[in-house]
């Protein structure tokens, strides 16, 4: 039964876009275990807040436009009208880009915050309007091949701009510290991006005269389904990323220490590295997927069940192999000095399992299109997550925060499966 299930799994197009996530992830973490080791836990954590509020902005500049390309140009079979699909939202994540921008940009003279943190996310606003279409994990150009169902372009496209991206922060982290860090992830993200971008306009993918008309009619533009479907989109992968980081910006708030930010950040860099594993398996099935439940939307829990096994056989190996490396995981990639975070990991290690398993629901609900579903999940994970964390770090301190991850990631998992339920309840009603 296992290899029958192992077979399906690594079919061509999803292994490959695992093995690229992996690539990526694996070049991040040694580039960024390294910079850890070598800066220690105070630059760590002033890097790990950095790179927080960074994916915050961006996330905020998409504005869910990532999600409206993977549902509506994976629907349509017709090059052109894939073609105008992507433009059209390109055009309205640069207006909500250049608006983010804009709005932090004035706001940041006024935010009475560290003056380190200030200057460099001052300076990155100004390529986030760029970085909106083309960042490798997030950007709305990879999500549109998704949609074409090009994994192998995509795998190709993470693994470069992944691996070159590490290095350049390796680079300038190693150089200049802190400040090398921030500088080096603006140059490349203004280089990069631009040459990405003339690319696709070279190959008639980006039109920019399409892309002008669509924003000097920017309210008709508004009235198209791509903008309605990405509100709550947003609205849920918002609340979902900023739980994610939650604990980071609780154990500043709370313990208001970079150096405890920096080793709770060692566990959460192998953490991640692990859900990466997960996530690419989920996006390399989503067409499929939303495929299968636009032809038959009885059978949620036949769809649940079978993608269930599949997350099981790869995850739950995984998932004790680091748990019992831990110690060494940690004493060996950041130091002695990061010690404290081997117990931390074992800890995020479990909350990963449970968040992979979630994975399957919110990509079940996204192809219904019940995206409103995953935003009120996710708004209820996000405010019972806040007070986990503030009343058990103040308790436990790091040991805390990790054991509030444990607890949210569950209280999400059985709130989806019991939303799910319910939906399923109601489509059986439909029939008879």
């Amino acid at each position: 039964m296992i290899n029958r299930i192992l077979k399906k799994l690594f079919k061509k197009q999803a292994f490959l876009l695992i093995i690229t996530l992996l690539t990526i992830r694996g070049f991040e973490f040694l580039t960024r275990a390294y910079i850890a080791n070598k800066l220690g836990p105070e630059v760590n954590g002033q890097i790990q807040l950095f790179d927080t509020y960074i994916n915050l902005i961006i996330l905020f500049a998409i504005f869910g436009m990532n999600t409206s390309v993977l549902k509506f140009v994976s629907e349509s079979n017709i090059r052109s009208t894939q073609k105008v699909i992507f433009n059209k939202i390109i055009s309205l994540t640069l207006i909500f880009s250049f608006g983010i921008s804009i709005t932090l940009y004035l706001l940041s003279y006024v935010i009475p915050y560290d003056k380190w943190l200030i200057g460099s996310l001052r300076l990155m606003l100004l390529v986030i309007p760029l970085f909106s279409l083309t960042y490798f994990s997030q950007g709305i150009i990879v999500h549109y091949l998704l949609a074409r169902e090009l994994v192998n372009f995509s795998s190709i496209y993470k693994l470069i701009l992944g691996s070159f991206f590490s290095l350049f922060l390796l680079i300038g982290a190693l150089s200049y510290g802190f400040k090398g860090y921030y500088l080096s992830y603006f140059i490349y993200g203004a280089i990069s991006s631009l040459i990405i971008i003339i690319f696709l306009i070279k190959k008639e993918e980006i039109k920019l005269n399409e892309v002008y008309n669509f924003i000097k009619k920017p309210k008709s533009l508004f009235r198209e389904k791509y903008f309605s479907f990405a509100i709550p989109s947003f609205a849920s992968n918002a609340t979902s990323l900023i739980i994610s980081n939650l604990d980071v910006l609780v154990i500043s708030y709370v313990l208001r220490d970079t150096v405890s930010v920096g080793i709770f950040s060692a566990a959460v860099l192998v953490s991640r590295g692990v859900l990466i594993i997960p996530m690419g398996y989920m996006q390399a099935q989503f067409a499929k997927i939303n495929k299968q439940l636009i032809n038959d939307r009885n059978h949620i829990f036949k769809i649940y069940y079978k993608q269930f096994k599949k997350m099981s056989v790869l995850m739950l190996p995984i998932s004790l192999v680091i748990i019992i490396s831990s110690e060494f995981i940690i004493k060996y990639a950041f130091g002695l000095e990061y010690m404290d975070a081997s117990l931390i990991l074992k800890l995020l290690i479990i909350s990963t399992l449970i968040q992979s398993i979630g994975m399957i629901g919110g990509n079940i609900l996204l192809a219904l299109g019940n995206v409103k579903a995953n935003l009120i999940l996710n708004l209820l994970r996000g405010i019972i997550g806040l007070f986990l964390l503030l009343y058990f770090t103040n308790i436990l301190g790091l040991k805390g925060s990790a054991i509030a991850n444990i607890l949210g990631a569950l209280l999400f998992l059985i709130s989806q499966i019991i939303f799910l339920v319910y939906i399923q309840k109601i489509n059986n009603r439909k029939i008879v």
